[in-house]
């Protein structure tokens, strides 16, 4: 088989191939049963190469030299060109040559049909530009010609409508992202029942149909963040029972009432952040969530949420949103909690009960509220695992009562932009410890230290390079 490298438009797989093969797999050589090999391919494969040959010579040829490689032929032509070599055109015929012809045949009639719905499409007049139509076309039978491919890229196309798709049963993963589509159909997505993973960002979804996901019974994670979805109708997830992460962040969402989640049992990571939402009590629906998102909402409240329905949970951020007080909040104790995001709030009053069963926290982070005080409130001692520590901008003027010692694995505490003269805070007597203290008007002469030279390391605001640097105490 030669070895040159033939750049081709992948058309040169459309129908009129796929149909010569099957005529050249039903002659009286290879006969009805008998499997092929790869000598019997080779004819198939300079056939091919003829093929994309007389394509080249009918379309204006340049010819390049190939990096790396012996001579390629590229073809010229409007929108994208796709490369692909006579080996992998070869897999491509080589897949259909395992069976025999009466499986040939049906398989061939399908392909056939679902080549001439895509060439439809193309020429459908639907707002997409022909070449835009052009490229998807080349990257879905590019995505065909290889059979070790499940993944298929669709992203930047100024689509209007999503491609037929069903001729695709291999795909595992699909992207359309930042396209022009505002609406999805059922039958956009049939045929696809091997898909586990669809990601639709960035595109212009207004909303979601009712069992517009009906086909997609191995999917597990669905991706619509950055859309304008303003209304979930409530059949619009039917038939996803096997979802682990929904990503619904950046939309215009305010509520899930009347939608049916089949996916109940089985999420483990939910994205909302950026939406409408003005409570959070809905989120105990979800018992095995680990990954809950719940930023930049409208949540004035998470008093009436029963987390301890959520026993799972490792990472829970509820940052910008409309909170108040978290006085009567009292989470549970979560043994895999890792991460609470609280920051960005208006956060002014809390209970010393309101942390005190975490002792697997790992970070906490209460930047921009309105503590003050109150901070002093936490119970350190409670926090036996806990590393960081933000409580930036939150005016408190003294840290007294603040016993950071308590907290054996403290590495990272964040005062910064308070109000702080003094540091009168206790602190770990480890030589691991930052104190970032950037944005208060500190005593230096207040700063702790040991007599066994086991000190934190402070970390000022430097006026002179508008950064920051290290001061040790032994040097100040």
């Amino acid at each position: 088989m030669s070895e040159s490298i033939v750049s081709i438009k992948i058309e040169s797989l459309t129908r009129s191939f796929k149909n010569s093969l099957a005529e050249s797999l039903r002659n009286e050589t290879f006969g009805p049963t008998r499997k092929t090999t790869d000598f019997d391919l080779q004819p198939v494969a300079s056939n091919l190469s003829m093929l994309s040959n007389t394509l080249i010579s009918s379309n204006s040829t340049a010819l390049s030299t190939h990096r790396g490689g012996p001579c390629s032929a590229s073809l010229i032509c409007e929108g994208e060109a796709e490369m692909m070599d006579v080996e992998a055109s070869t897999q491509f015929v080589k897949s259909f040559s395992e069976m025999n012809v009466e499986q040939l045949s049906q398989e061939d009639y399908f392909m056939s049909d679902y080549l001439q719905s895509l060439d439809e499409w193309v020429l459908s007049n639907d707002g997409s530009s022909k070449e835009s139509k052009e490229m998807a076309r080349g990257r879905i039978l590019e995505f065909l010609a290889d059979e070790d491919e499940d993944v298929l890229e669709l992203s930047y196309l100024p689509l209007y409508t999503i491609p037929p798709l069903f001729g695709l049963t291999k795909m595992i993963r699909l992207f359309i992202n930042n396209t022009r589509i505002s609406f999805l159909h059922k039958e956009d997505f049939r045929g696809l029942s091997h898909l586990e993973d669809l990601t639709l960002a960035g595109n212009s979804l207004l909303e979601l149909g009712d069992d517009v996901f009906g086909y997609l019974e191995s999917l597990e994670i669905l991706e619509l963040h950055c859309n304008q979805i303003s209304k979930i109708p409530p059949f619009a997830f039917r038939g996803l029972d096997k979802l682990l992460e929904l990503n619904l962040r950046n939309n215009k969402i305010s509520s899930f009432d009347g939608v049916f989640m089949p996916f109940q049992k089985s999420l483990e990571k939910l994205f909302v952040r950026g939406n409408y939402f003005t409570d959070a009590k809905w989120v105990v629906q979800f018992p095995n969530l680990r990954y809950l998102y719940l930023g930049d909402n409208f949540i004035a409240s998470i008093d009436n949420v029963s987390w301890s329905l959520l026993p799972c949970l490792e990472h829970l951020d509820i940052a910008r949103n409309k909170l108040t007080s978290l006085k009567n909040v009292f989470f549970p104790a979560w043994s895999s909690m890792y991460k609470i995001n609280l920051a960005g709030n208006s956060i002014g009053d809390l209970s010393e009960h309101t942390f005190s069963r975490m002792s697997s926290l790992f970070s906490l982070f209460l930047q921009d509220n309105r503590l003050g005080q109150m901070a002093k409130l936490i119970d350190w001692s409670k926090l036996r695992e806990l590393v960081t520590i933000n409580l930036s901008g939150n005016g408190i003027f003294s840290t007294e009562g603040f016993d950071f010692s308590l907290c054996k694995n403290l590495s990272h505490i964040i005062l910064t932009k308070n109000a702080l003269v003094l540091l009168e805070c206790r602190l770990p007597e480890r030589g691991n410890v930052s104190v970032h203290l950037g944005g208060n008007p500190v005593d230096f002469d207040s700063l702790p230290r040991s007599a066994d030279s086991k000190y934190p390391v402070f970390t000022f605001d430097s006026e002179e390079n508008r950064g920051y640097y290290e001061c040790r105490l032994d040097q100040v």
